[in-house]
């Protein structure tokens, strides 16, 4: 009778999960752990980022705080201008079976929003922006008819845009 012995050449994380000696395993929506196979000992060691602490960054008028992270885990503030700028699209006005193509204005962009805690109120406080005209024209066009004639038409033109501050919704 002789006996066979095997021995472990890999980690077992769960019933499922092998890693190699060296390998890394990170869980699904999990950016700041992951598991490793320690060589040596074959035995699975969690490893978490640790991310500094979060700094606090006051941003210049027309910029905001957005939130980067190189790594998906620990995320660092940065300034960011506000993108809130005049758009140009052209489009077919059809009305009363007449058309003519226009190009309109619009604004689009991102403008800053924010939601802090106040120590004052003890009540989170809530600050919004959004990218809207601020300035407008409105202008008349002539849309050609199918029978050959034409009506006149007015619509509404943006000429600037600009952030407005707004109120925020709160979540229920």
């Amino acid at each position: 009778m002789s006996i066979c012995c095997f021995s472990q050449i890999v980690c077992a994380k769960n019933p499922s999960l092998f890693l190699e000696p060296g390998n890394l395993w990170r869980p699904s929506g999990d950016k700041c752990t992951c598991y490793e196979c320690e060589p040596g000992t074959l035995m699975v060691i969690k490893k978490v980022v640790v991310c500094p602490e979060e700094s606090s960054v006051t941003c210049e008028e027309g910029t905001f705080v957005e939130f980067t992270s190189s790594d998906k885990c620990c995320k660092t503030p940065i300034c960011v201008r506000d993108t809130c700028s005049l758009k140009t699209t052209w489009m077919i006005i059809e009305h009363q079976g007449c058309a003519a193509n226009v190009s309109l204005t619009h604004c689009e962009g991102l403008c800053s929003s924010t939601s802090s805690y106040s120590t004052f109120s003890k009540n989170m406080e809530h600050g919004c922006s959004c990218c809207q005209e601020s300035s407008i024209s409105i202008e008349n066009i002539r849309l050609q008819c199918k029978d050959g004639t034409s009506i006149d038409y007015s619509y509404t033109d943006v000429k600037q845009c600009r952030c407005h501050k707004t109120d925020c919704v709160p979540l229920e």
